[in-house]
C-alpha cells in the first residue's frame, strides 16, 4: 500500500463516519421547499417510507413513491411530504444511535437515487448535460485566480462552467447537489485544504456518484498522489490539456 492509500484510510476514519450523518441533513433541508407545496405526511407514512429505505428489498422505497404518484399526490408533494421527511427521521434515529453507520448510507444512497429521479421538480436545465461542470475553490482556500482563469477558457470553447468562490462545505455541497455537474473540479494551493477537500469529494460522491471530480492547483505539483489521497478522479495541470482530458473521460465515463 503506498503512503497516499495510507493517508486516504486515515483520512476515512475522520471522514466518512460524519458524512452519512451530514448527507442526510442537507437533503432534508433543500433551499427551495418554501417554493413547493407541502405535503403533511404523517408520522406513520414516514416512518413506513424509512422502513423501505432500510429494507432488504433495493425498490421496496421507490415503489411505495411511485405508488403515491400513481394515487395522484404531484410530484413536489412526494419530495417534500415524504422524502424530506425520511432523511429528517433518518438523522434522528443515527443521532439516536438506533441505526448504524452501514443502514444510514445504504438509506442515503437509495434516498440520493429517487432525489437525482425527481429532479426536475426543483430546476430544469436545458442543452447538452455533458458540457457542463462546476468550478470551485476548495472550502478555505483563498488562492483563487488559477480556477476563474480555467472557468473563462471552458466557456471560451462553449462549456457551461458555474464558478463557486468563498463557499464553505455546506454551500458547495448544496451547489453540486442542486446543479447535479457531471464534471466537478476542485482546485486547492497547500496542506490545509487536504481535509476540508476530502470531505467535500466525498459527500459529493454520495450526492451524484457518476461525477468526475479533479483536483487543480499548486496542491497537484506538492503531492503527486494527491488524486489517490482524497479520493478524486483525477488532476488537472493545467486548463489547455484539461480540455481534451476531461472530454475524453466523458466519453469512456
Amino acid at each position: 500500500m503506498s503512503a497516499a492509500e495510507r493517508q486516504a484510510e486515515r483520512l476515512e476514519s475522520g471522514v466518512v463516519t460524519e458524512l452519512a450523518r451530514e448527507v442526510v441533513r442537507r437533503l432534508a433541508e433543500h433551499p427551495k421547499r418554501t417554493q413547493l407545496t407541502d405535503h403533511h405526511a404523517t408520522a406513520a407514512e414516514v416512518d413506513t417510507l424509512v422502513k423501505a429505505l432500510l429494507s432488504d428489498r433495493h425498490a421496496a422505497a421507490s415503489d411505495m413513491l411511485a405508488g403515491l404518484q400513481a394515487d395522484g399526490l404531484p410530484l413536489s408533494e412526494v419530495y417534500i411530504g415524504y422524502i424530506s421527511g425520511a432523511a429528517r427521521r433518518l438523522g434522528q434515529l443515527w443521532d439516536d444511535n438506533e441505526i448504524g453507520f452501514l443502514q444510514v448510507t445504504l438509506a442515503t444512497s437509495r434516498l440520493t437515487a429517487i432525489i437525482c429521479a425527481l429532479k426536475k421538480v426543483f430546476y430544469d436545465r436545458e442543452g447538452s448535460p455533458r458540457r457542463r461542470a462546476l468550478f470551485a475553490a476548495c472550502p478555505g482556500e483563498s488562492h483563487v485566480m488559477g480556477v476563474s482563469m480555467a472557468a473563462d477558457l471552458f466557456r471560451r470553447e462553449g462549456w457551461e462552467i458555474d464558478l463557486e468562490i468563498g463557499q464553505d462545505h455546506d454551500e458547495l455541497l448544496m451547489a453540486q447537489h442542486l446543479g447535479d455537474y457531471p464534471v466537478i473540479g476542485l482546485s486547492a494551493s497547500s496542506d490545509a485544504m487536504i481535509l476540508p477537500m476530502a470531505r467535500f469529494i466525498r459527500a459529493a460522491r454520495l450526492l451524484t456518484p457518476q461525477a468526475l471530480i479533479y483536483v487543480a492547483g499548486e496542491i497537484t505539483h506538492q503531492h503527486a498522489d494527491i488524486a489517490t489521497t482524497v479520493g478524486a478522479n483525477g488532476v488537472l495541470n493545467d486548463p489547455v490539456t484539461a480540455l481534451a482530458q476531461i472530454a475524453s473521460a466523458l466519453e469512456r465515463n
